[in-house]
C-alpha cells in the first residue's frame, strides 16, 4: 500500500520534534492538516495504518492557537456524494 510507505518515510526521515529539525515549518501544517481531513474523511481506510509519529505531530499542533480557532466541518463532504453518477446531489 503507497500510503503506508509514504507514512513509514515519513517517520523514517523526522528528526527532533518536527519533521525537518526543532522549529515547525510548513511540513509540519501541511502535513497535520491532511492528515485530520484524511482520517475524518476515510477513518476505516486509515485505521489500519500505524502511523503514531504523524497521530503525535496532529495533536501538538491542536496546541497552537491557529489550530484551536479552526472549525471542522459537520458532516464530511463523502456523505453527500451520491454512489450512484447519474443522480444529482440537490442542497
Amino acid at each position: 500500500m503507497k500510503i503506508k510507505f509514504v507514512t513509514d518515510f515519513i517517520g523514517s526521515i523526522k528528526k527532533g520534534d518536527w519533521l525537518v529539525g526543532e522549529r515547525m515549518t510548513q511540513a509540519d501544517v501541511t502535513l497535520a492538516v491532511f492528515w485530520e481531513f484524511a482520517v475524518r474523511i476515510r477513518p476505516h481506510f486509515f485505521a489500519d495504518i500505524n502511523c503514531n509519529h504523524i497521530d503525535i505531530l496532529s495533536e501538538k499542533m491542536h496546541f497552537l492557537s491557529a489550530f484551536k480557532k479552526t472549525e471542522v466541518v459537520e458532516e464530511p463532504l463523502s456523505a453527500k456524494l451520491s454512489t450512484h453518477p447519474e443522480e444529482e446531489i440537490v442542497q
